[in-house]
């Protein structure tokens, strides 16, 4: 089992960042997602990698603009993310942690790079996301 955590500070409220990333429904902001289906009114999810590969979301916590967490599953892999807002001087602290156990041991060595890699690129789209909302504001 492997875990990463990566922390950013945004100068937005946590309002504006829990809305962004816990919209199912609005997920074109993610370069690496190809679809989103919500399954289980809303509660379980399937994202779809540009790839078409399948990953199986399960919401555990959702406290409004303070945490949002979820286990996933797929065929390489099972784990759980979750990701912590606390709001702090102008804006707010995003702290994002991912746990994975691999489900073939072959690839154990490359998993920290990837979940790095994962991550810098939703905190990127993240970035890009809440950026452009801001820029359709002014």
């Amino acid at each position: 089992m492997v875990t990463v955590t990566k922390t950013i500070f945004f100068n937005e409220a946590p309002q504006k960042l829990f809305l962004i990333m816990t919209n199912n429904k609005e997920y074109t902001w993610r370069s690496d997602i190809k679809k989103i289906e919500e399954i289980e009114n809303g509660r379980s999810f399937i994202g779809y990698t540009k790839k078409n590969v399948p990953t199986l979301y399960h919401i555990t916590k959702r406290i409004p603009n303070k945490e949002y967490c979820f286990t996933m599953e797929n065929n390489d892999f099972h784990g759980k993310w979750a990701g912590f807002l606390q709001e702090s001087g102008q804006g707010t602290t995003l702290t994002i942690t991912e746990t994975i156990q691999l489900k073939n041991k072959w690839t154990k060595p490359f998993v920290k790079r990837s979940i790095e890699k994962w991550q810098t690129s939703y905190l990127n789209d993240l970035t890009i996301a809440i950026n452009k909302r801001r820029d359709d504001i002014i």
